[in-house]
């Protein structure tokens, strides 16, 4: 889970700054959902699930803090 979370929040930042919005995707079988706040930083916090062997469904989180000023 955590390396396509990783691919997802690296998507995210290639964008750009102006661009990053909330939104959906999968990577490798993994729903995720993203919502983005505040706005000098910007706050993206992405929640992906998982299925545990049991049938058991599992969400993940990561919060990124994303600064006009990481693009220059």
């Amino acid at each position: 889970t955590w390396a396509a979370m990783q691919a997802q929040m690296e998507m995210l930042t290639s964008l750009g700054y102006e661009q990053v919005t909330g939104g959906s995707s999968a990577i490798d079988g993994y729903p995720m959902t993203w919502t983005v706040s505040g706005s000098d930083p910007k706050t993206v916090i992405l929640v992906a699930e998982r299925h545990r062997r049991f049938g058991e469904n599992v969400l993940d989180s990561l919060v990124m803090h994303f600064s006009a000023a990481d693009t220059l």
